[in-house]
């Protein structure tokens, strides 16, 4: 939610006396292993001269939290966000000068191939629009580290990440910060994740107070300012905007959810998690020192004011047709103590209740992934068929077209037992199930369906007891 615009104050950074980089100076190697194992900042340096005339105000646009999501599924009108809005918006209506970033997430939670395969479609979109800096969060360290590797290896893509190491090797995965020129002014981007999360094979996590100490001194002497995009618990900000009043900006996702700048000790601090429904625009100003001046921020919705960007559109396309021949939904497939039998089989005993079930969308369901061509996205299809996931269950529309709909096994179960039983009065399928609301609510969320109460919709599905 939109909650108005924050006007900050300008935030003076500390500055300590000249005879203290002597000692630095002179006691380098205790003064570095202690700065290290401490995590507090009492570095000095001479600032870069500041531009005499830097620009009045600079335009920052933040994105966060994607998590895979491409587009609204179009369940429902007015829906928001998706990538062709976002990056029609980024590209057309994006003010000068302007900075472009990602806090974290862009990728699912899942480190499927199916959804590496994805996010390496959402990062040739964000390479079309030119983001200077996309920081590693959560769900893209649960990857392997050769899948990074292969990331970095294919496009330019400007990936950061302080505390993201090579298993093997205690190396960096990817850079560590950028420094991007806004009109004379280098701001330093740096990269970091929370060292609690999930990791994939061949990647640990550094403490971020650490990592970030480690490259102060080169982001102090290369630039006039530092911005952090972070995925961090509120612990781990907190610890950043007290060790560091270095920090002009630190810029979260995830666990601190979504609030427009405001003061955290000297440092300023945003946060968003969006999903790809709305776009964070930061405004901020110099003082002639070189120090924050003012900041102000709003979100802006993906809403249907934006049209989408033909280019998106193209690549998503594209997308679409290469999971056509990849059938990811064939992959990882569960089992069940059960089999799936089909609404035809039901049919032969229920045919009056049949009837009434083919005059519901649940019997057409796949139809509306077929005008989109989304009929072959696992994400898509789990709401669409009959046995989804599931080793008896769809496997395409040629090949099991009994599964192409929500069928009677959706709501009532695996019905093999039932059906072929000698005594099918003493095994019957779960026809009164515990929780029937909670089967519709998987599917029929807010996201997808606003306007669901159901109490109305499942009048609408209600068919005869036999």
């Amino acid at each position: 939610m939109v909650k108005g615009h924050i006007l900050i104050m300008s935030t003076k950074k500390k500055i300590f006396p000249k005879f203290f980089c002597f000692f630095l100076f002179f006691s380098l190697g205790i003064g570095l292993f202690c700065l290290l194992l401490s995590c507090k900042s009492h570095i000095v340096r001479e600032k870069l001269s500041f531009p005499p005339n830097p620009p009045k105000a600079v335009h920052l646009y933040l994105t966060a939290d994607v998590e895979g999501s491409l587009e609204p599924c179009g369940c429902k009108s007015g829906q928001i966000g998706g990538l062709p809005r976002q990056a029609q918006y980024l590209l057309k209506s994006r003010q000068s000068p302007y900075l472009v970033v990602d806090a974290g997430n862009s990728m699912s939670v899942t480190p499927t191939r199916y959804e590496f395969f994805k996010w390496y479609y959402i990062l040739q979109i964000y390479e079309k629009i030119g983001y200077d800096a996309l920081n590693l969060g959560q769900n893209e360290v649960a990857l392997s580290s050769s899948q990074i590797a292969q990331v970095t290896e294919k496009m330019p893509i400007p990936l950061i990440s302080a505390n993201v190491l090579e298993k093997d090797t205690s190396e960096l995965l990817v850079r560590p910060y950028v420094i991007k020129e806004v009109d004379g002014v280098k701001i330093a981007i740096i990269g970091l994740v929370n060292p609690k999360a999930k990791t994939g094979e061949g990647i640990v996590l550094a403490d971020p107070g650490t990592a970030f100490a480690k490259y102060l001194p080169e982001m102090l002497e290369n630039s006039h300012l530092i911005f952090v995009l972070s995925a961090l618990s509120i612990e781990q900000i907190a610890f950043l905007c007290k060790n560091f009043p270095q920090i002009g900006m630190i810029l979260n996702t995830g666990e601190t959810g979504t609030h427009l700048p405001e003061n955290k000790e000297s440092v300023v601090v945003s946060s968003l998690t969006a999903k790809s429904r709305y776009i964070q625009q930061i405004r901020f100003a110099f003082e002639p020192s070189g120090d924050l001046a003012w900041v102000n921020g709003g979100n802006v919705p993906l809403d249907e004011s934006i049209q989408d960007h033909s280019g998106t559109v193209y690549l998503l396309n594209r997308y679409r047709e290469e999971l056509g021949k990849e059938r990811f939904y064939l992959e990882q497939l569960g089992n069940s103590k059960e089999k799936y039998v089909g609404a035809s089989r039901c049919s032969m005993c229920h045919a009056e209740i049949y009837r009434s079930w083919k005059q519901t969308a649940h019997s057409r369901s796949l139809d509306s992934l077929k005008k989109k061509n989304n009929h072959h996205d696992p994400h898509c299809l789990k709401c669409h068929v009959t046995g989804f996931g599931i080793k008896n269950g769809y496997e395409g529309e040629e090949k099991t077209p009994d599964f192409a709909f929500i069928g009677c096994e959706v709501c009532h179960g695996p019905s093999s037992l039932h059906t072929f039983h000698n005594n099918p009065d003493q095994l019957r399928p779960s026809t009164s199930h515990p929780n029937p609301k909670k089967i519709c609510l998987e599917c029929h969320t807010w996201e997808h369906c606003g306007n669901f109460d159901f109490d109305t919709f499942w009048a609408r599905i209600a068919h005869p007891k036999k």
